[in-house]
């Protein structure tokens, strides 16, 4: 018999046990029971569930919040998580929340999708400043949204209704992006800021524009470039407290808010295989054809952190990377491009 209930209190080391199996490694660090849990049983055994939140704000605006929603290979082909997420819409709405939200990795598209088909749009980070002014950094912090990378927020309630929303077009997010990576780099390095700004363009240009040819050759649906958001926040605070460069450089994604990963595994992975050798490519033309210069020297280092993160790991929370989509498409095509990436690390920066 399957049972949709409330956890009890007593119950919240089995479910978090239960959370740990349905998320990768480095997430579970994160995973939390805090707030109003519902789990979905069958025969007495937790098969899924989902962690709400409900924040509180002046003026007697409440915001509902998706933390987790988990589900167990029991649950498959079974609409567990459908069945939860209408479930925590009605506790939302009991609550008196005109807005939920819910934070999803940009190609967790099962995810993604669930929440589409109930109303829930895909907030830019400009929109997300416009809905929730001073009251953003509560919200990001109550959603863990401060840390993640390729993460977007997904948003249903009145500000999409009365206000609407604009998305900023993908040229103008893609040089802030260029820009905020070359400020990162001035500051982080000591580059003059012009070599670092127009290594970071030439780069990300050459980077992007072989992502864009391979998928105009493979796919004719459209494509959009979206920036990572707050994983380019986040980029800058690594920056200046641990004294690293993580290159939140955004994605290629289909245009549309709802749409198929398998649909589209082909071209992403073909595409993201694209854009890394490019990278490769041209750090091989830097070694070998550019003289030093302060140019090349902030080429150089963008080039091998690229290498390195788009290549080497597809895992939580790089998968935005090239690597997880090339790997969520051939573990050969993978292997190779590791592989390959390994080598010319070597070869350029270490032998």
């Amino acid at each position: 018999m399957t049972e949709l209930r409330e956890m009890r209190p007593d119950e919240s080391k089995q479910v978090l046990q239960v959370m740990r199996h349905c998320f990768p490694v480095l997430m579970r660090l994160f995973l939390s029971v805090k707030g109003t849990v519902f789990l979905l049983c069958e025969d007495d055994e937790i098969i899924a569930g989902t962690v709400l939140q409900v924040i509180d704000h002046r003026q007697g605006r409440r915001t509902g919040i998706v933390s987790w929603i988990f589900t167990t290979p029991q649950a498959r082909g079974k609409g567990a998580a459908g069945m939860l997420l209408d479930r925590a819409l009605k506790f939302f709405q009991d609550q008196g929340c005109s807005e939920v939200t819910a934070i999803i990795e940009g190609y967790n598209t099962p995810s993604s999708n669930r929440f589409a088909e109930r109303g829930f749009t895909m907030l830019s980070a400009a929109d997300q400043v416009r809905c929730f002014g001073v009251l953003l950094p509560k919200i990001l912090l109550s959603t863990l949204h401060y840390f993640d990378i390729g993460h977007f927020l997904w948003y249903r309630g009145n500000f999409t209704e009365t206000k609407g929303y604009f998305s900023i077009p993908g040229i103008v997010q893609w040089l802030f992006t260029v820009l905020w990576i070359s400020g990162i780099m001035s500051l982080l390095y000591g580059f003059p800021w012009v070599s670092a700004s127009a290594a970071v363009l030439l780069i990300l240009l050459v980077r992007q524009l072989a992502v864009i040819t391979a998928w105009k050759m493979l796919c004719r649906e459209n494509a959009v470039y979206r920036c990572w958001g707050t994983g380019t926040f986040l980029s800058g605070m690594i920056a200046l407290v641990f004294r690293g460069l993580v290159p939140a450089v955004g994605g290629l994604y289909p245009a549309e808010q709802s749409w198929s990963m398998k649909k589209y595994v082909r071209v992403l992975g073909i595409s993201s295989a694209a854009g890394s050798l490019a990278v490769m490519a041209a750090a091989v033309a830097l070694r070998t054809a550019v003289p030093l210069s302060p140019f090349s020297a902030a080429a150089g280092a963008l080039l091998f952190t690229l290498i390195v993160f788009d290549n080497l790991l597809p895992f939580f929370p790089f998968n935005c990377f090239f690597s997880g989509r090339i790997l969520a498409y051939s573990r050969k095509l993978y292997g190779v491009t590791a592989v390959l990436s390994a080598v010319l690390l070597y070869l350029l920066y270490f032998f």
